[in-house]
């Protein structure tokens, strides 16, 4: 859906002192821009999505009247200012192997949020990897849509990522978070289980 709203400027002047010119309201034009697409693609699902909605957007009426349910409607208030994207390929097939991955972002003026993630199913073995930043300069939290928004508002200036490989019965998983300087606390993990054997480890290390 692709909309826009407008008010016409407005201009006031005297009758007297020269038509001096008292008040000025320029026009105000603002965009709302809510797209989705996907298509199927080596067996699997391509999307692409792009959210950009105005602050001073006003609409919301033909927002609702173009299908929408007063959550959505109510959420998309709230993000007006933000800009939102993603893509992704899902459940892509190579013979006996499938792969995922896929990003999405939401940004404000020059700071944002991003979350990458990816995954590779061949057989027994499986890879799953995930990471999110969240830069320094991004604060409107609240009006984000995540269920995890509160989380997400404790690492600002954070990077985090996590990495799990499986075999069979043995898997090994990698947890990592750090500051933009490097700085953090890294997790690593093993476990066995395999006949009734089973084994397990974790150490941490900042």
């Amino acid at each position: 859906i692709l909309l826009f709203s407008q008010r016409d400027g407005t201009n006031t002047r005297s009758a007297y002192e020269f038509q001096a010119q008292t008040a000025q309201a320029q026009s105000d034009r603002s965009k709302f821009i809510v797209q989705s697409f996907s298509t199927r693609l080596l067996g699997g699902e391509a999307s692409l999505g792009l959210r950009d909605i105005d602050k001073r957007f006003a609409g919301f009426d033909s927002v609702q009247a173009a299908g929408y349910t007063q959550a959505e409607v109510d959420q998309f208030r709230r993000e007006g200012g933000l800009k939102r994207s993603s893509w992704g390929l899902s459940d892509a097939k190579f013979g006996p192997t499938s792969l995922s991955f896929g990003q999405k972002s939401v940004v404000d003026g020059k700071s944002g949020i991003v979350w990458r993630e990816a995954s590779l199913k061949a057989g027994r073995f499986a890879f799953d990897a995930s990471s999110r930043s969240v830069a320094k300069g991004f604060g409107r939290f609240n009006d984000l849509g995540e269920q995890d928004r509160a989380q997400i508002a404790g690492e600002v200036g954070l990077h985090r990522e996590s990495v799990a490989m499986r075999y069979g019965g043995a898997s090994w998983t990698q947890k990592f978070i750090a500051d933009d300087q490097g700085n953090g606390v890294k997790r690593l993990g093993f476990a066995l289980n395999q006949k009734g054997l089973k084994l397990g480890w974790e150490i941490g290390r900042a």
